[in-house]
Order: C-alpha cells, then structure tokens, then sequence
C-alpha cells in the first residue's frame, strides 16, 4: 500500500488535551487526525513522528528543524524522508513579541531548512495558525497579534503550490463571538482542552480532504460494535483472572487509572445504568503505538514556567479585583 509519512514540529499549547485525564478522556488532537487518516486509507501504512518541544517559538523552529528531521531513522537506522510536514507556531511568539515579518521569516526558513534537509524541494507542508488564548491573562492582544501572523502563514502559501494553511485562528475568532474562552481551555490560560482538540482535528482533516473524526469507545472489550452488560461481564471475569485474552485490550481501561481492575467493570455497569460522568475511557494512544505508527512525544506539554507565571498574574488580578470589590475577569 501507500507509505504515508508525517511529521510535526509546533509550539506544543495544543497537544495534550487530556492532560487532567477527565471524561471525556478525548485524545490528543494528534491521535484524532491521525486515527481517521488510517480509517480513511486502510491499506496505507501511515507514521506520523512529532518533533515539537513544548515552549518554543517559530525561530526555535527554523533552528532545530533539520536537526529534528535527523533525528527519525527506520529500525535500519536509515533517514526517514517524511511526505509532508505540518508546522503550527503563533503563541509562544505573540508571548515574546515577535513582529508578523519576522513570523513570517522564521516560517518560510522552516520550510526552506526542511527542504535542504531532505533534498526534496517540492516537500508539502500544511501551516494551521493557533486558536486564540485566554485575552485577560494576556499581557499582549491576541487578535492583533496572531492574526497578522496567520495572514503571513497564507502569503506564504500563496507563493508555494505546495503549502496549505489551515486558517485556526479564524475559527476561534468566530467561536470566542458566543463562547468563553474556558470552555476550550483546560489550564484557562493557553492550553486547549477536548473541544479545542476536535477543532483542531476537525480543521486539519478538513484541509487533507478528510471530513470525520473516527470515534473510538471505551467499554466494547469484546468488540462486537455494541457496549453491553456482556462487555461488563467480560471484564469482570478478565479482571478476575486474566486468562483469556480481550478482543480490544485498549478498551478495557474504562476509568482511564492506568490499570484494569474490578473497578472497571463497576465503572462500565454504573455508565450502562446512567450515571453521570461515567463516560468509558479508550486507550487510543496505546493502540496507535501498537499499530506501529506514532512514536512518543520528544516532550509532553507540561504546566512549565511561563504558565506557571501566568498562572500566578491571573490569580493576584483576581484578589486586586476582590479587594476593589468586584469586577471583570
């Protein structure tokens, strides 16, 4: 079949979406995009590598591209020539003031250095530009920063057959018309949550031509497409005494701790009998790495330093707002 290689180098604020590991237990974006792009091509073998760190910003990115690129061999221990590489950085720059010419430098030196690196000139990349942040943590304006950076994004596309954009940050734009920003933000600072994981899946499949995002259930341990009390029973027995093997083992982690137990099978009798926030977890990272197609992140996205002081500022303009007696935040 068709050999399908991908590789991601971003600033990192959306990879995790399941970070408090919480119903409804929703994959990375990363993993969204790329289960529906093997359900979508079965009979391609699809390896998906991501180069981000978690921090940086789109001149990190035009530093350390080929370097990252380097680093993914075969088990032969040959270079991987990816066959298209998606970049998203917006951020981390608007964080440190970077001026929408110099974004735009650092872009197209990405994609010029990953060229060179791999010697293919025609390499495809498809840019997304960022959602937008929690504005009134922000010392800086989201949209007059991050658009201008978008729109570099498209300049460059504009001069390149090759390159695509996915234009993020304009949907957000649109969703914070109706929505609080905490409801796709999961540290309410400048980290996405599920919601802004689908969206983000969504947008980039839209811009591969792919327009699902396959579910995955947790709780289907026999895999006969049905969450039954014989599922319950399954794993009770299987947790008992763990003899026979599970149709889908990746489905029996239905409370997301890590481990299957007894408290499985409760947790998966309790979601059948209509309790609230009992949603059945699936480990779809752990089934993505045993079909041999996405490897570990070179650094999780962390709460580091930066959010750590956002943090502290959003929490001292809460009390000052207390002390005046009320206000917005």
């Amino acid at each position: 079949g068709l050999n399908n290689r991908e590789v991601l180098d971003k600033d990192n604020k959306t990879i995790k979406s399941n970070v408090i590991n919480v119903a409804p237990y929703a994959p990375t974006w990363v993993e969204m995009l790329l289960a529906a792009l093997k359900k979508q091509y079965p009979s391609a073998q699809i390896n998906l590598k991501n180069l981000s760190l978690s921090g940086m910003g789109s001149a990190w990115g035009a530093q350390n591209i080929a370097a990252r690129l380097a680093t993914w061999k075969n088990k032969q221990g040959v270079q991987v020539q990816p066959d298209l590489v998606l970049v998203g950085f917006g951020v981390n720059d608007a964080a440190g003031n970077v001026t929408a010419e110099k974004f735009g430098q650092n872009m197209l030196q990405i994609v010029q250095q990953a060229r060179r690196q791999t010697g293919n000139e025609d390499l495809p990349f498809l840019f997304y530009s960022p959602m937008l942040p929690n504005q009134r943590v922000m010392a800086w304006d989201a949209k007059t920063k991050l658009l201008p950076y978008q729109e570099q994004l498209q300049q460059i596309a504009n001069n390149d057959p090759a390159i695509g954009v996915a234009r993020i940050t304009d949907i957000f734009k649109e969703i914070v018309k109706s929505k609080e920003c905490v409801d796709y933000l999961n540290t309410n600072v400048n980290h996405g949550n599920d919601f802004t994981a689908r969206i983000y899946a969504t947008a980039l499949l839209a811009a591969l031509g792919v327009t699902t995002v396959p579910e995955k259930t947790g709780g289907d341990v026999n895999a006969d497409g049905e969450i039954n009390l014989k599922d319950v029973i399954i794993l009770a027995e299987y947790a008992l005494n763990n003899e026979k093997p599970l149709a889908d083992e990746n489905a029996a982690d239905c409370d997301g701790s890590g481990r299957v137990d007894l408290k499985d099978a409760a947790y998966l009798a309790q979601h059948l009998a209509g309790w609230q926030n009992r949603t059945p977890h699936y480990n779809i990272t752990k089934a993505l790495q045993q079909d041999g197609c996405y490897e570990p992140l070179f650094q999780k996205a962390i709460a580091n330093k930066g959010n750590r002081a956002l943090l502290a500022k959003a929490l001292q303009k809460a009390k000052a707002l207390e002390a005046a007696g009320g206000g917005e935040f």
